[in-house]
């Protein structure tokens, strides 16, 4: 359901609004999220292997925490904001033709 709210609103609003086309604050975010994501789930990992003493199935709960935790959109976030980031790149470069590299 995050996916379906906050992807298309992250990337509506940078195209929409020609202010929020700077792609450096997009990328930042998206690795602030990232960073918050990582740290979210080092924390949970570590308790989650010192109550249980094994790191076997690490991978099936990072899986089952991003499907457990629906409330905490870390993951949305940051796919939302690095695709806005390259819509805005994208968006803001300018289309400039030279009129002396054409061909008459």
């Amino acid at each position: 359901m995050w996916f379906s709210i906050i992807v298309p609103i992250l990337v509506g609003a940078e195209w929409i609004w020609p202010q929020l086309r700077v792609p450096k604050v997009w990328f930042r975010l998206s690795w602030l999220a990232l960073s918050g994501t990582v740290l979210w789930l080092g924390v949970d990992l570590y308790h989650y292997v010192e109550e249980r003493g094994l790191s076997q199935s690490v991978g099936l709960r990072v899986i089952f925490l991003f499907l457990r935790e629906t409330g905490v959109p870390a993951l949305q976030l940051t796919f939302g904001f690095f695709i806005a980031g390259l819509f805005s790149s994208r968006f803001k470069k300018p289309n400039i033709v030279d009129s002396d590299s054409r061909i008459s």
